[in-house]
């Protein structure tokens, strides 16, 4: 089920260790490279040789639990010795009973020649804007609209009209979707801070023209001025609500057992260390249960393993 699901997602999906366990169609199309030479190939082959150790060091770091989720931008080569530019987000995993990371990535070269063209001048990047998928919004120096493409008018619900002159926090919230804290805007943050901005990890945009929720990846960057300054900033909107879903599928699966759908020996050690170091911590008292069924081989013995796993249902 995994696998086709995965096939059917324009992004790249690699799951992996040092070595690449399964590529999906996506990767073979955006490498270049046959699914079958994928298999078994070494992960770091697939980078810049500037961009291996950190390949290697963030697959550690998954792998022995220091880090949930890593975001990057890498340069991967392709199957004629090219290159193209990916942003990839990776989690673990487990798969097929062994610990995993699974790696969903996205042709970013398109978005890396926009923020190029936003610096050369706007007037010559408003042509390409209109034709790429992701939402893009300018602001000027003080976070005010300026311009938004087509598809940023379809993901925030707001017209040309109703965006200009006014700031993104005017017409979108940016929320975490596991509890609904407000993320802040980060327009103002880019602005202020004068560096790039990424809402990528969690983030559920509600629109506040309509009852529209959208799970999506937020960058805003700032724009650079001719004096060195900043002169405003462009923010990058991209619906991922379908990769977010395959991610917490993926997630599921790995904590919990496939037959009775309770959490597998490996989640309950990891609550139970949870509890005991909140316990530890802030003197919270926790309850464990533990539940026998008897007699249950004589089920088993008696009217089949499909009775049994019935009973367990």
């Amino acid at each position: 089920l995994f696998h086709d699901l995965a096939n059917t997602l324009p992004d790249v999906v690699l799951v992996h260790t040092e070595k690449i366990f399964f590529a999906n169609t996506a990767a073979t199309q955006l490498l270049g490279i046959d699914a079958k030479h994928l298999s078994g190939q070494p992960m770091v082959d697939l980078v810049r040789p500037s961009y291996r150790t950190r390949v290697r060091n963030n697959t550690t770091a998954l792998l022995s639990g220091d880090a949930e989720e890593l975001t990057q931008e890498l340069q991967l080569v392709d199957g004629h010795q090219g290159t193209r530019w990916a942003e990839s987000k990776s989690v673990a995993v487990s798969y097929r009973g062994q610990p995993a990371v699974l790696t969903i990535a996205r042709d970013v070269t398109y978005r890396k020649s926009v923020e190029a063209t936003l610096g050369r001048g706007k007037q010559q990047a408003q042509v390409t804007l209109e034709s790429i998928a992701d939402g893009v919004i300018t602001t000027d120096i003080n976070g005010v609209i300026d311009y938004l493409n087509s598809a940023a008018c379809g993901l925030t619900g707001a017209s040309v009209d109703e965006a200009m002159g006014k700031r993104l926090a005017d017409i979108v919230k940016l929320v975490d979707e596991t509890d609904r804290r407000d993320l802040g805007d980060p327009v103002s943050q880019c602005l202020v801070n004068r560096k790039r901005i990424s809402m990528g990890r969690r983030a559920l945009m509600l629109s506040l023209l309509d009852d529209k929720e959208l799970c999506v990846e937020v960058t805003a960057s700032p724009v650079a001025a001719l004096d060195g300054g900043v002169s405003g900033s462009v923010i990058m909107i991209r619906d991922v609500s379908e990769l977010r879903g395959l991610t917490a599928r993926m997630s599921y699966q790995a904590a919990h057992d496939g037959l009775t759908g309770l959490i597998n020996r490996r989640e309950f050690e990891r609550q139970v260390n949870v509890a005991l170091q909140a316990s530890s911590k802030d003197n919270i008292s926790h309850v464990v249960c533990f539940m026998d069924l008897d007699r249950f081989k004589t089920v088993n013995d008696t009217c089949g393993h499909q009775a049994g796993d019935l009973l367990l249902r």
